[in-house]
């Protein structure tokens, strides 16, 4: 819970870095895709992946890496990991990166499953012949259940920087939660304005910030926040 409402604090400051008086409509922030959760070894060497997606050119500089801490101001501190980026220009290189993105998290998402079901083999059997019967009366109540509808296609992205993140040596010092950010925050002083007129429509309960994910290291203590 504390981690939720830490993230809320920030997600207000990253989601706009330019006031627009004129109220004129700009351009959509790129996408972000990251794993949202990575567990590291203690002194491990660890590297993962990350991609910032759009529909116009985007710029490897614009390519930020904060850390949330509550002891600074702002709440958060640009990270010190070493970071690899990459501009990709068509869409067909994109939709590579992508689909071995996902197959790897796929494989991530089986191999968990599988640890999972050996734990519970013995347990299942048991239970085989009543899952049995409540598959038959599931296949006819959803035979009976109308289809959804088609969900919207996702949109075909053409321009992404992509990248890879790595961590030398994991210390105590490396978790916490972080979010990777298009463009640099502005200073506190420059957001003022900008933070009072947003904490009048601000939602009760924000969401994290796209980009947002939590690095945990091994046999460290949970980070207070």
């Amino acid at each position: 819970m504390k981690l939720i409402v830490l993230f809320g604090v920030f997600a207000l400051a990253a989601a706009r870095r330019d006031h627009d008086h004129d109220h004129e409509r700009r351009p959509r922030p790129p996408a972000i895709v990251v794993k949202h959760r990575h567990d590291v070894g203690a002194n491990e060497t660890y590297e993962f992946k990350f991609a910032f997606l759009g529909m116009e050119a985007l710029n490897e500089t614009e390519v930020w890496l904060y850390k949330v801490d509550r002891n600074s101001e702002p709440h958060f501190v640009e990270a010190e990991f070493e970071i690899y980026t990459e501009t990709l220009t068509n869409d067909t290189d994109v939709k590579e990166w992508l689909d071995n993105f996902k197959e790897k998290a796929d494989k991530e998402r089986e191999d968990r499953d599988s640890d999972r079901e050996e734990g519970d083999r013995e347990e299942g059997d048991r239970d085989r012949d009543r899952e049995e019967g409540d598959r038959e009366e599931g296949d006819r109540e959803h035979k009976r259940r109308p289809r959804p509808p088609h969900p919207r296609p996702h949109p075909k992205f053409t321009n992404a920087v992509v990248g890879e993140i790595t961590i030398e040596s994991a210390s105590c010092d490396d978790m916490g939660p972080y979010f990777l950010h298009y463009g640099e925050i502005e200073e506190r002083e420059e957001r003022e304005d900008d933070d009072e007129d947003r904490r009048k429509h601000r939602r009760p309960h924000p969401r994290p910030p796209r980009g947002a994910f939590y690095i945990s290291v091994e046999d460290c203590q949970s980070v207070d926040f």
